[in-house]
C-alpha cells in the first residue's frame, strides 16, 4: 500500500496509481483514447503542468487540446506501463523527419538542464563514437530513436560525455606523442649539425 496512491477523477472515479506517478499516468488510465490530447491538469481546482507528480487523495481533472500534445520527454515522467506503451506506439507512427526533430528537441531539453543552452553541435568524431555505442547504423537513426523514446536523452548524453572525454584524452595523448617526436627530431638535428660543423672545422 505504501507504493500506491489513490487519486480521484473530477467525475468521481477512483484511480489507483504507483507512487510518484504523474498527471500523464493518470490521463492514460482515466481515458487512454484522449490522453494524447492532454494539455494540462487541474489538481484540486488549480491548473498544473502534465508532468506534475500526484499525491494521495487529490482530485484531478484533465484539460485537453484539439491537437495532440504528446512530447518525447513525457516518457521521462511516467511510472505506468500503459502510459509508456501508448506514448511509444503513438511516437513510432510519426514520420522520420518529425521524429528527428523531436529527438533533437528532447536532447536540447536535456542539455539545457546542465548548461542552460539548447543549441547542439556534434562533431563527426563525437557522432561516430555515439554510433558505436548504439545498435543504430547512423547518427540520424540514433536521434530518431531518441524521438521514438527507444533511447532516453539521459542515456544519450551519458554516451556523449564519455565520447567527449575519450576524444579529449586521445588528443592529449597524441599531443604528447607529437611533442616528444618534435623534441626528438630537434635534438637529432642539433647533434647532426654539431657533428657536421665539428668535422668541417677539422
Amino acid at each position: 500500500l505504501q507504493k500506491k496512491i489513490i487519486v480521484f477523477a473530477h467525475t468521481g472515479e477512483t484511480i489507483p496509481l504507483p507512487k510518484n506517478s504523474s498527471a500523464i499516468d493518470f490521463a492514460y488510465l482515466y481515458d487512454c483514447d484522449k490522453a494524447h490530447l492532454l494539455k494540462e491538469v487541474k489538481i484540486d481546482g488549480e491548473g498544473h503542468p502534465v508532468t506534475t507528480i500526484l499525491q494521495n487523495g487529490q482530485v484531478v481533472e484533465p484539460v485537453y487540446n484539439k491537437k495532440s500534445q504528446v512530447r518525447t520527454f513525457w516518457l521521462n515522467h511516467i511510472h505506468t506501463g500503459i502510459a509508456k506503451n501508448y506514448i511509444s506506439n503513438w511516437l513510432s507512427r510519426l514520420p522520420k523527419k518529425e521524429l528527428y526533430t523531436r529527438g533533437m528537441r528532447a536532447l536540447g531539453h536535456e542539455y539545457a538542464k546542465t548548461t542552460k543552452k539548447r543549441k547542439l553541435k556534434f562533431s563527426k568524431k563525437i557522432q561516430q563514437k555515439i554510433i558505436d555505442d548504439f545498435p543504430e547504423k547512423t547518427f540520424e537513426e540514433v536521434v530518431i530513436s531518441v524521438g521514438k523514446g527507444i533511447i532516453s536523452p539521459k542515456d544519450f548524453f551519458q554516451k556523449y560525455l564519455e565520447a567527449r572525454k575519450e576524444i579529449r584524452n586521445e588528443s592529449f595523448f597524441y599531443s604528447i606523442i607529437d611533442g616528444l617526436t618534435s623534441m626528438y627530431f630537434r635534438i637529432f638535428y642539433f647533434l647532426f649539425t654539431s657533428n657536421r660543423l665539428e668535422k668541417d672545422t677539422h
